[in-house]
């Protein structure tokens, strides 16, 4: 019997864990995630000219001991006939510790050349030139799916533990009773 509240936690611990982490995840996912799929949703799609690029580091702040980096590019466009310059690259302005990725990006791009920008229509100052998902993105999105597996086997395996629980104590419960009947019976006899 020692083992039983053992073995129990055990099969509780896949519950416990989709629930601690999955709030984080989820706010994860509304930070970086979110605002990518709305972005590739509602922006539409302009033309725009690279006039300059850069690498943005940002110094390390409170307990980081690293630098991040993002890659930037100032751009022109016009939207209905009002042209815009600004420094853009996606749609969240996050930063990582790597930096040969983002000069990677860079690479990728000629200043002096026009290329397909997107914007948003009801507030055109807001812009990407590059669109798509980050490597976060694709890790939060496994850890989302997880989470929520976790947590379903949780409740199935916990609803369908009371089942049985209540089911053996009816069980019992109506062996006692009829024990309890028969040994009446036994002793009107």
């Amino acid at each position: 019997m020692a083992t039983e509240p053992a073995a129990k936690s055990e099969k509780q611990n896949g519950l416990v864990l989709g629930l601690v982490f999955l709030p984080l995840v989820v706010i994860l996912l509304g930070l970086d995630f979110v605002p990518q799929w709305w972005a590739r949703q509602v922006y539409v799609e302009g033309r725009c000219v690279v006039l300059d690029e850069r690498i943005v580091e940002d110094p390390p702040g409170g307990r980081a001991s690293n630098s991040t980096y993002r890659p930037e590019f100032l751009i022109r466009y016009t939207v209905a006939g009002q042209d815009y310059q600004t420094w853009a690259y996606n749609a969240v302005d996050s930063s990582s510790a790597w930096r040969w990725p983002k000069e990677q990006v860079l690479e990728r791009f000629t200043v002096g050349q026009e290329y397909p920008c997107w914007y948003d229509a009801s507030d055109p100052s807001r812009v990407m030139v590059v669109r798509g998902y980050s490597c976060l993105s694709y890790v939060l999105l496994p850890a989302f799916a997880t989470s929520v597996f976790l947590i379903g086997r949780g409740i199935v395996r916990h609803r369908r533990n009371a089942r049985r629980a209540a089911g053996e104590q009816r069980g019992a419960e109506s062996g006692a009773a009829g024990s309890s009947a028969a040994a009446d019976r036994d002793g009107d006899r």
